[in-house]
């Protein structure tokens, strides 16, 4: 017999989902508010823009020379960040 926080496997309703510790539900609670789709999704496509807008500038060749790294890191970013969750 398992014990987990003092609540026996045998105590527990049958059928129903046991997370464990207060505190461990909180922690995923935060992981799980944390990594949402919208706002990652909003910020890879923003990077990917600003990269292109980089690459099309005239003034800076050091903004030319970043572009690619920029468009780069958000397309890779933006493929993540699809597999989170919603």
């Amino acid at each position: 017999m398992k014990c987990v926080v003092g609540i026996a496997e045998d105590d527990a309703p049958k059928g129903a989902f046991f997370d464990g510790p207060p505190l461990l539900s909180l922690g995923r609670f935060l992981v799980a508010r944390f990594f949402r789709r919208g706002p990652w999704e909003n910020l890879a496509t923003v990077l990917i823009a600003a990269g292109i807008v980089m690459l099309m500038q005239p003034f800076s060749l050091w903004l030319y020379g970043w572009s690619f790294a920029v468009i780069l890191t958000g397309t890779i970013g933006y493929v993540i960040v699809t597999h989170f969750p919603e």
